[in-house]
């Protein structure tokens, strides 16, 4: 794949059954914050419907994304650009933070898994 001959991936996570959680295994010193969601209305009629939490609707689902790389911030601009010539769409949707933690930021909320 022209992205890893391209970039240094730090992880690579599929963000589907346990969800956000998956990031747990790639911490060692430090954790993730994410944001920027935009999660289909499917999510939002279940969570209504099983009134379930945002907690637990992060620690479930994806919230609308599917796969997540983790390369260095100076690189982002550039694998962006490779993506969007391969007609591949992608967006920024977290970044590392020095906190050991899952930090999600969503609807003017902050939670923590």
């Amino acid at each position: 794949m022209k992205i890893a001959e391209r970039f240094k991936i730090f992880g690579a996570v599929n963000i589907t059954g346990d969800a956000y959680l998956k990031f747990k295994k790639l911490m060692k010193n430090f954790g993730f914050r994410f944001f920027n969601f935009k999660p289909q209305p499917i999510f939002n009629l279940i969570q209504k419907t099983g009134d379930i939490s945002d907690q637990e609707m992060f620690k479930t689902f994806n919230m609308g994304w599917g796969f997540a790389i983790i390369v260095k911030k100076s690189d982002i601009n550039n694998l962006l650009d490779l993506l969007k010539k391969e007609k591949i769409e992608a967006e920024v949707i977290g970044e590392v933070i020095k906190e050991k933690k899952i930090i999600i930021d969503f609807q003017n909320k902050k939670i923590i898994l």
